[in-house]
């Protein structure tokens, strides 16, 4: 197939979801149909009409459509009345100006059936519910093209039915899916995207597949500048004349690294030696690794771990220790940075508040005795805060 012919049949399929299926409705000049009615019962006699445009030269790996049938169905009974003939090439009009149909009262409700074949395959059909009456001037049937649903053989298979994405804020990815023809001659293929989100996109966008060839579709997503959340999008894979695949696009977005210090600040109060206490370091995002590091910006205040790695969800406990005990009397505070590149919130800081009391100095006074007597010679050793002899 060439070019050119390729983007006439492109061309003429948007026109309208294939303007094969308007085929049906008019379908052939009443002249040249063959009548394959069968006897009725009932004496009332009613005419219907059935009128389309269409293009023979629509066809699937180069068999037109070369064939049209018309049945009325009765409910419960079934054909009761069916007209066929052959479709001419270069015919664009079809038209059934009278159907006959013998009615069981004055208005009954059928079903007109319509049918396209290609070499005796059947490849579209559409029914319509048709309240038909004797009284009616016009009974006429029309149908859109759009109506016709191909349920002709498979000319192609798409692998995929849904591609699932999951990224972090600012990264791309792609995926593909594979549309395998059925056919033994070039079956033209187009995606379809109806929404405007600039997340999604892919390519190629359409073309010819080799007979029982494969064509691969690159789809791609983009997560910078979306925010957290879900976000979905279908593409139409649209076959020649069918049938046409609805794939499923769903992005995830999740939230980069993220530093979580707990608890948010930390109060020590110093006579002596206080002891360390711990907080911890934990990765809140969704997806990622945070290689975190922790730094002191007093010389009184040191960390037992320095730096670590944590992937989502994870933590990872720290000691601070207050080491200084030249500090005199008074408030202190000192910071404990932890940065982590790449995380949405780096660096994170935890305060540390360090209270130091005055110590006074006292005298203490007193007698060691035994049953009154004063004793001489004679060691005391005093415990608490703090610890002496005398």
């Amino acid at each position: 197939m060439n070019a050119g012919s390729y983007h006439q049949r492109v061309a003429l399929r948007r026109a309208g979801p294939l303007l094969l299926p308007l085929l049906p409705l008019g379908l052939l000049v009443w002249a040249g149909c063959v009548d394959r009615s069968t006897p009725l019962e009932g004496s009332l006699r009613a005419l219907l009409t059935l009128e389309a445009g269409f293009s023979a030269e629509l066809a699937q790996n180069n068999s037109p459509i070369d064939e049209w049938k018309v049945k009325v169905i009765r409910p419960g009974e079934g054909v009761i009345v069916e007209i066929g003939d052959a479709v001419d090439p270069g015919q664009s009009t079809v038209q059934v100006p009278q159907i006959e149909v013998r009615l069981k009262s004055e208005c009954e409700g059928l079903t007109i059936r319509i049918e396209l074949l290609a070499s005796g395959t059947l490849w579209w059909v559409v029914e319509r519910e048709h309240q038909v009456c004797t009284t009616s001037e016009d009974n006429r049937v029309d149908i859109p093209a759009v109506d016709f649903q191909w349920v002709g053989p498979a000319q192609m298979e798409v692998d995929q039915d849904t591609l699932r994405f999951a990224l972090g804020q600012g990264e791309e990815a792609s995926l593909e899916f594979v549309i395998q023809s059925q056919a033994d001659s070039e079956v033209s293929w187009s995606v379809q995207y109806q929404e405007q989100d600039s997340w999604l996109d892919y390519e190629p966008k359409s073309g010819l597949i080799a007979p029982n060839g494969r064509q691969a579709v690159t789809v791609s997503v983009d997560a910078t500048g979306l925010p957290t959340g879900q976000y979905f999008g279908n593409l139409w894979v649209e076959g020649f004349p069918g049938p046409n695949h609805l794939l499923f696009v769903e992005l995830a977005v999740l939230e980069a690294p993220r530093i979580e210090l707990s608890p948010s600040l930390l109060t020590f109060e110093k006579g002596t030696q206080p002891p360390a206490q711990a907080f911890s370091v934990r990765n809140s995002g969704q997806f990622g690794t945070l290689e975190w590091s922790a730094s002191t910006d007093q010389d009184w205040l040191s960390i037992s771990t320095h730096s670590g790695s944590l992937s989502a969800g994870e933590s990872q406990q720290v000691l601070v220790q207050i080491e200084s005990a030249d500090l005199g009397a008074g408030e202190y505070t000192g910071i404990v940075a932890v940065e982590a590149p790449g995380a949405s919130n780096t660096p994170e800081e935890l305060p540390v508040f360090l209270t130091v009391n005055e110590v006074l100095g006292s005298a203490i006074n007193g007698t060691v005795s035994a049953e009154g007597s004063g004793l001489g010679g004679v060691t005391v050793t005093l415990s608490g805060a703090e610890t002496g002899e005398t």
